[in-house]
């Protein structure tokens, strides 16, 4: 096994909103100097999945415990070593990009995808244009992504690329996909076990 682990906070558990859970891991990044992060904000105030050292998530889960003794607040993710859509994999992500390159067809209708497409690294819809490189821009700090700006038309195939590679090694912002889908959206479909539809019950959650 690794040094790393994963776990969900259930913030409305301990009497903490999302925001005040949010600033218990990063304060326990600070007092600790380990790495530990917010890697999935799924459900408002009640679902905030995280990835760190392990000695990290150690501590926030001693801390959780005084304010919900009954252990509630935390849940750890078993069999998972994996600090996923973290900084901590930034250096696999020219790895993955090469991976998506040989997959990702290079006639591929990239125009299909716009206003279609709600990727989490973003959480706003797909676009080809100079805001919404932008956007990839400020959730990356990735400043190469700027030379798709002048057009991103003709980049869009890099562009959906950079995107897929970047959200390896980024947090999933499902909160705020949500929130578009249940302004925009008359009717979700989810793709996956029947018997554990995990997106559905979030959206139920959220919305």
């Amino acid at each position: 096994r690794s040094d790393y682990a994963m776990g969900v906070i259930r913030p409305n558990r301990a009497g903490l909103d999302g925001a005040a859970a949010i600033d218990m891991v990063n304060g326990l990044a600070e007092k600790t100097g380990l790495p530990i992060y917010v890697v999935n904000h799924n459900v408002l105030d009640r679902q905030y999945a995280v990835a760190g050292h392990l000695e990290a998530i150690a501590a926030l889960e001693k801390q959780l415990l005084t304010r919900a003794s009954d252990g509630s607040a935390w849940v750890t993710i078993p069999g998972i070593d994996v600090p996923f859509h973290s900084p901590l994999l930034v250096d696999g992500v020219p790895a993955f990009r090469a991976v998506l390159e040989n997959c990702i067809p290079k006639d591929v209708d990239i125009n299909r995808l716009v206003g279609r497409y709600v990727p989490n690294l973003v959480a706003q819809p797909f676009e080809l244009s100079d805001d919404f490189v932008t956007a990839m821009i400020d959730a990356t700090g990735y400043a190469e992504l700027s030379n798709y700006r002048k057009n991103p038309t003709k980049h869009g195939r890099a562009i959906l690329i950079e995107l897929l590679a970047w959200q390896f090694a980024s947090p999933v912002r499902w909160i705020e996909s949500q929130e578009y889908l249940a302004d925009e959206v008359e009717q979700l479909i989810e793709i996956g076990p029947a018997a554990a539809p995990v997106l559905s019950n979030m959206f139920r959650s959220s919305t």
